[in-house]
């Protein structure tokens, strides 16, 4: 990391307590931009809006119905993505659907062949 100085070039800090940051936002992102920073020496604020850390993940207990997942539902990319890795090796993912190659299907709205007449 470089620290700026207003009537200069960029310079590198002095020490490890000249390096701070401010992170906006404790949701996964925010929460693991920070701890990146404190494991390289940097002085982290994170400051969150809400009364909770945790961003759009959020998991609650209704009655004896049980525990629901009223956040972030679904990963978004599975390739390179650490979530999805992560929740794939405690067995929290379906399986991946096999698939066989085939030619494309077009379906009228009423679910018949667009080819059928």
């Amino acid at each position: 990391l470089v620290a700026m100085s207003a009537s200069g070039p960029p310079r590198e800090p002095s020490r490890a307590s000249d390096r701070t940051c401010i992170v906006v936002g404790a949701g996964a992102a925010g929460l693991s931009c920070a701890l990146r920073l404190q494991q390289h020496g940097v002085r982290v604020t994170l400051l969150e809006a809400a009364d909770r850390v945790g961003g759009r993940c959020l998991t609650t207990s209704v009655g004896d119905l049980g525990v629901f997942e009223l956040g972030a539902q679904w990963f978004h990319g599975q390739k390179g993505n650490p979530a999805f890795a992560l929740a794939e090796s405690l067995g929290l993912t379906p399986p991946t659907p096999k698939r066989r190659a085939t030619t494309p299907r077009h379906l009228r709205s009423d679910g018949r062949p667009a080819n059928a007449d």
